[in-house]
């Protein structure tokens, strides 16, 4: 999304890393962070349970998440989104650019 391109999402190498400016670090750790948010609700799953007294109602926990993550693409969108190939939500900031024919 910052427009670089890494050879494996799964095993970044410094060499990935290198052409982040130094500016850009902030923008990088913010998206880091919504994927991680995205891919624990992605494979969580969404399981209430009892046992006699004891409940744990991990359903909550999604619609927790889900909010969070609308929350962190509006706020990340407003801040970084100058730096971002594509929009992070329908409220962010959009770019256009102008050229003579």
């Amino acid at each position: 999304m910052l427009g670089h391109a890494t050879a494996s999402f799964t095993s970044v190498t410094d060499d990935d890393l290198a052409p982040v400016a130094d500016g850009h670090v902030e923008a990088l750790l913010d998206l880091c962070e919504l994927r991680m948010l995205e891919s624990i609700q992605t494979n969580l799953a969404s399981v209430d349970v009892t046992a006699g007294p004891l409940q744990e109602k991990r359903s909550q926990l999604a619609t927790a998440l889900a909010e969070i993550i609308t929350e962190r693409r509006k706020i990340y969108g407003a801040r970084h989104g100058h730096l971002l190939d594509q929009s992070l939500s329908d409220e962010s900031l959009r770019r256009a650019v102008l050229r003579a024919l």
